[in-house]
């Protein structure tokens, strides 16, 4: 947490920065007069609680895993996939089947909008194997006999960096980064 110091300089450029120059002239008023006591506890409250904040969702969904730790990490991650898949193919009942000719002029396929190439480079990333297009059009639409689909995009996900950004717009839409970097902190 950052201390709030009685610096006039200091306090002013800090108190800009967090509330506005409204909130900077009350305070120098406030010094000025020799009256920060009481101003200085209150704004001392204020950034604990943003610091407080910061770990909110953390708090939160820490207690949300009191019990069998693993097993609710697991559904939390499979809520991410359940929001991904709805927001990738818009709700269409068949989601496995989904086709879309993506703004790159490649299509996208499956219920995570898989593209062919990028699950033939995700496949040699993670699990070091050259496999060949219609081995990621199986994966890409979860008919692959060895490589689980949900397995392979959460891995995508978890394991490989930025790889989340892999679907940037559902990951904006929904906040994905962020809980996934809450979950990898509770595992």
């Amino acid at each position: 947490m950052a201390k709030f110091v009685k610096k006039h300089w200091f306090g002013i450029l800090f108190i800009v920065l967090v509330g506005g120059s409204g909130v900077a002239i009350y305070y120098q008023s406030e010094h000025a007069r020799g009256l920060v006591g009481s101003t200085t506890a209150r704004y001392e409250a204020e950034l604990r609680k943003a610091d407080e904040s910061k770990n909110d969702a953390l708090s939160v969904l820490r207690k949300k895993l009191n019990g069998d730790t693993q097993a609710k990490i697991d559904g939390l991650k499979k809520d991410i996939l359940a929001r991904l898949a709805q927001c990738e193919t818009g709700g269409v009942v068949e989601q496995n089947s989904a086709i879309l000719l993506d703004s790159n002029n490649q299509m996208s396929i499956g219920r995570y909008m898989w593209q062919r190439e990028s699950v033939e480079y995700y496949a040699k990333l993670m699990y070091g194997k050259e496999i060949d297009r219609t081995e990621a059009i199986l994966i890409a639409i979860d008919e692959h006999p060895t490589i689980a689909l949900d397995d392979f995009t959460l891995d995508v996900m978890f394991t490989v960096k930025d790889g989340v950004w892999a679907w940037a717009n559902c990951a904006k839409k929904h906040g994905f980064e962020g809980e996934i970097n809450i979950i990898k902190k509770l595992q």
